[in-house]
């Protein structure tokens, strides 16, 4: 009888091995942002409600409270909120990273940096507050709630440097994932505020003075929470930082980010406020307004919750990143996008279901209430791509791509989204729905943008520019002296990824083209020896002995060759890396063709010291000066002079000797390091 076949064969078993751990970490991941997400949005709602809940209680003043404080918070929110929260996204990209990079003190040094930036933007935001009354009037607004408007907004002054700091410490919790404390003292300050505000309106009479006071105390109350926390728990001790120079350091990468990423926020954010007022010139404004106002508020209080989803993109992409994992950032995006399209799904199916009464949730108007049934297809529409944009535009914070956000967010909303709406609204006629389908175009355009950025990204290159990013004042620039590196130290380059106290091979990363001191893939240099640095030939490992075998490498203070039969460098030696090369030098490695002979290039391959030689670099042959005259002063035609005379290209001690060089000098001449 024949012997049955296994139902699976080895390759088929350790595939379905790898589809199973694949499939485990995807659920890891769903629960990582479910950990993230669900608290966000409660921390992002009561944050909001700050802010508008005032709102509910000025209606009871009369008219001219209620219209001059919301044309107050809008104007607000336009010149002032929408730049600090833009801005502070920046750290989303340089604290996330960092703590995937493990480099935890860099993430307080970061916090302290962006806090002092907002707050110089806080200065010129104030000054243009001041003037709000003046600014309202002159774009034709009317001059008694204008200068009601004044009045609120310069009381609102004091909020902004609370908000400052709060928008930058939730970006400092959030990016180490720590969301139950941004959750309490988030609700802690609602519960706060509101019988604050009722008392500030109400019992003491203050009116729009005190809602504007209410909100500013809140924030500060909700600052203080936090930093309560972040000081006495020992979950943040690990990312404190001194307030030192490195603080002022960070500043200019901080604006380097900030600014895009404020232009990314602002651009799409204008976008909607600007929709609004072109509402008011329509036929029958006031309807218009109120349904447009009506589905602005709706998709607002909605985008809390993919805004939270992408939160979790950001923070759990630029850790993985951080960290050098593409696959795993890779993994986490995928969750998060399954997790937001089940979102908008089940939000859509809601507003559908109540159509015929979500307007009586604004107005008891007929009409508005009719009018609002009728833009429910466009509000599911909105939603849909919303939730899209929300997440992959946090894809772009956590992987530092806030200019290229900024380019979408422009072409998207300025260059279709609003001409389509002034076409729809206005040559088509559609009114209201005409300008809303134009912002749900521009925000399509904004997803499918984003969509095609990210699905061609490469993840692996993303990694090591986050690396590089984060290590960035920490080690010298790929393909220098002593670059590169490895997970510790940084990424390195095809010219050898040096160490610290390494000098690159031959591969892409490596002392000798390895890992930590470790051996190269391409490059073949071995382990870190006694004082030795193992050349870059195919497979030369330095040993420790008094003499080399095969692609020998370095001896106590002998540099290994690469050459194919190129011999091991002795004492104070430097190896060959020709063909046939001259076989390392003998004491002091002086030989018939000069140091590290061979008629070609040196020092394992021209790698270590770098191409050609660099710093005390030993070179090539008979062509090139000095290794290309880079460090040390040339020789004659034959090739490079060395300190204390030693001449190239066949000389001994500068005497000529076929090839004719001419002893060096001590003088150091041109070099580049």
């Amino acid at each position: 009888m024949e012997s049955e076949e296994p139902l699976l064969l080895p390759e088929n078993k350790e595939k379905t091995r790898d589809f199973a751990t694949k499939w485990a970490g995807f659920g890891v991941e769903l629960n990582r942002v479910n950990f993230i997400a669900l608290p966000m949005i409660v921390v992002t709602v009561s944050q909001y409600l700050v802010r508008v809940s005032p709102m509910f209680m000025l209606g009871h003043l009369g008219e001219l409270s209620l219209s001059s404080a919301s044309i107050a918070t809008s104007f607000a929110n336009v010149t002032g909120f929408s730049v600090l929260f833009g801005m502070s996204s920046a750290l989303e990209t340089l604290c996330g990273q960092a703590y995937g990079a493990q480099q935890y003190q860099r993430v307080g040094t970061f916090t302290y940096g962006a806090i002092l930036c907002l707050f110089v933007v806080c200065l010129p935001v104030s000054l243009l507050w001041i003037y709000t009354d003046k600014l309202l009037i002159f774009i034709g607004q009317d001059p008694s709630i204008s200068l009601e408007a004044g009045k609120f907004a310069i009381w609102l002054i004091p909020t902004l440097f609370p908000y400052a700091i709060l928008q930058s410490l939730v970006r400092y919790l959030q990016t180490q994932s720590l969301i139950l404390p941004m959750l309490l003292s988030s609700l802690a300050s609602l519960l706060f505020h509101l019988p604050l505000c009722w008392a500030f309106i109400f019992k003491l009479n203050l009116g729009n003075a005190g809602a504007a006071l209410s909100i500013g105390i809140s924030y500060w109350f909700n600052v203080i929470l936090l930093v309560l926390y972040v000081k006495y728990s020992p979950t943040c001790k690990k990312t404190h930082a001194s307030f030192s120079r490195d603080v002022f350091h960070t500043m200019g990468e901080f604006f380097r980010f900030a600014i895009p990423s404020a232009v990314m926020v602002c651009l799409e954010w204008w976008s909607f406020e600007l929709v609004i007022l072109l509402s008011g010139v329509l036929p029958n404004p006031q309807l218009e307004t109120s349904v447009l106002s009506v589905c602005f508020t709706t998709t607002s209080l909605h985008y809390h919750i993919p805004y939270s989803f992408g939160a979790a993109a950001s923070t759990l992409v630029s850790n993985e990143l951080g960290a050098g994992k593409p696959q795993a950032a890779r993994i986490a995006l995928c969750a998060v996008l399954v997790l937001s399209i089940a979102e908008f799904v089940i939000a859509s199916i809601a507003i559908v279901i109540c159509r015929r009464i979500l307007g009586y949730a604004f107005s008891d108007e007929k009409e508005v209430v009719f009018y609002v049934k009728e833009m429910v297809p466009f509000l599911c529409m909105s939603i849909i791509v919303d939730s899209l944009q929300a997440v992959l535009s946090g894809v772009a914070r956590g992987s530092g791509w806030q200019h290229i956000g900024a380019y979408v967010n422009l072409g998207a909303y300025y260059l279709v989204g609003i001409p389509v709406a002034l076409v729809l609204g206005f040559v088509f006629d559609l009114k209201g729905k005409g300008l809303w389908s134009g912002l749900v175009a521009g925000a399509t355009v904004q997803s499918i943008t984003l969509s095609l950025i990210t699905g061609l990204t490469n993840w692996e290159d993303q990694a090591m520019k986050a690396r590089e990013r984060v290590f960035a004042d920490k080690i010298p620039a790929r393909g220098t002296i002593g670059g590169g590196g490895d997970e510790k130290y940084g990424p390195g380059s095809i010219n050898g990824g040096g160490r610290q106290l390494g000098f690159g091979g031959d591969g892409n990363t490596g002392c000798g083209g390895g890992g930590t001191f470790g051996s190269g893939d391409d490059g073949g240099g071995g382990s870190f020896r006694f004082d030795g640095f193992d050349g870059g030939g195919t497979s030369g490992g330095g040993r420790l002995g008094p003499s080399g075998r095969g692609d020998g490498g370095g001896r106590p203070l002998g540099f290994g060759g690469g050459g194919t039969t190129g011999g091991g460098g002795r004492p104070l030696g430097f190896s060959g890396g020709g063909n046939t090369g001259g076989g390392g030098g003998e004491a002091f490695g002086l030989d018939g063709h000069g140091f590290g002979g061979g008629g070609t290039t040196v020092s394992g391959d021209g790698r270590t010291f770098g191409s050609g030689g660099r710093q005390l670099g030993f070179g090539g042959g008979v062509t090139t000066r000095s290794g290309g005259g880079q460090t040390f002063v040339p020789g004659g035609d034959g090739g490079g002079g060395w300190p204390c005379g030693f001449g190239g290209g066949g000389t001994t001690f500068g005497l000529d000797d076929g090839g004719g060089g001419r002893g060096g000098a001590l003088v150091f001449v041109g070099g580049r390091v």
